[in-house]
């Protein structure tokens, strides 16, 4: 019967980061490349976990591995993202990509809700001027009559409409109602996806780790 050992998970993550160290990572590398294989063993995805350690090393002697590695931009379109990895450690390019995406995702929200709050503030105020100028009505009631046609939730015009203010509910109706719609249909996507990376994202991860008992690691050598 094989002989069985128990590791620490800290111990194991020490263990594995100063093998990493000596391949010539940063200790910030070293790090995050133990914690990352030590958290895959303690999810259940052994062929992820510490038992990648041999093979690094003869990538790395290789060349096939480069160490201290970060991902470079190739291609951004911005719908389209491409990213080298430059052959380095997959746990350190992975991350880094996330964080440059977050960033590139905050950056595009601080740009798009400018614009959507102006896009909408001008069809509120073409629609109020509008109905102003053509019925002879008063602010509020062409404002009113501007927000229920954009929100189209039907209610009764404000007064009896002339030939002239038909057209132009039809106008405001095509193009108003379509800004207005993008812009609330942009809000709601940005704020779902945030929420979706908090929701789906690490700490659902830890919360299965920390439910995990009489959970064993097992490390096996071999070629891949």
């Amino acid at each position: 019967m094989a002989e069985s050992h128990v590791f620490q998970s800290q111990a194991l993550e020490r263990a594995v980061a100063a093998i990493v160290a000596a391949g010539g990572s940063e200790p910030r590398e070293a790090q995050l490349v133990s914690s990352n294989l030590v958290m895959a063993n303690l999810s259940g995805h052994d062929s992820h976990g510490v038992g990648m350690i041999p093979r690094y090393v003869e990538s790395l002697q290789e060349g096939g591995l480069q160490p201290n590695r970060h991902p470079r931009v190739k291609l951004d379109g911005g719908a389209l993202l491409a990213l080298d990895g430059q052959a380095g450690y997959g746990q350190v390019i992975g991350m880094v990509s996330v964080g440059f995406l977050e960033d590139t995702v905050s950056a595009s929200i601080g740009e798009a809700v400018p614009i959507l709050a102006l896009s909408t503030m001008l069809a509120l105020a073409f629609g109020t001027f509008g109905y102003a100028a053509i019925e002879g009505w008063s602010a509020f009631d062409a404002l009113y009559m501007t927000v229920i046609t954009l929100a189209t939730v039907g209610f009764q015009e404000v007064h009896e409409l002339s030939t002239a203010g038909r057209a132009f509910t039809l106008v405001l109706i095509i193009f108003g109602a379509g800004i207005i719609a993008y812009a609330v249909g942009s809000l709601i996507q940005l704020m779902v996806e945030g929420q979706l990376r908090d929701i789906l994202g690490r700490k659902k991860l830890e919360k299965q780790i920390n439910k995990l008992r009489e959970h064993y690691i097992i490390c096996g050598y071999c070629r891949i």
